[in-house]
């Protein structure tokens, strides 16, 4: 699996993850979003095991200690491997 990232508007990125194992023949695609800002926000739309693929993703474009904002969309508080200080959760 890799991590595909594009620029959809200015300082907003998705990041794009195919799981060929889940719903079907031809996988699920997951999607992170990136705002940049001067606070910067992601919203991440994945399970903890996409996290390691995503970060290295994020930190391409911006310094993951940068982040304030971490928004999930499954519950989880926090990734795993996430040093202090962490971001604020939405």
């Amino acid at each position: 699996m890799q991590t595909q990232t594009n620029e959809i508007a200015d300082d907003v990125y998705r990041f794009s993850t195919l799981v060929p194992d889940v719903a079907g023949p031809g996988g699920f695609m997951f999607n992170q979003f990136l705002m940049l800002a001067e606070e910067p926000m992601l919203f991440h739309c994945g399970g903890r095991g996409l996290f390691p693929l995503v970060s290295e993703a994020v930190a391409a474009v911006v310094s993951l200690e940068r982040l304030r904002w971490w928004c999930q969309s499954n519950g989880n508080l926090s990734p795993p491997g996430r040093s202090e200080p962490k971001p604020n959760r939405c």
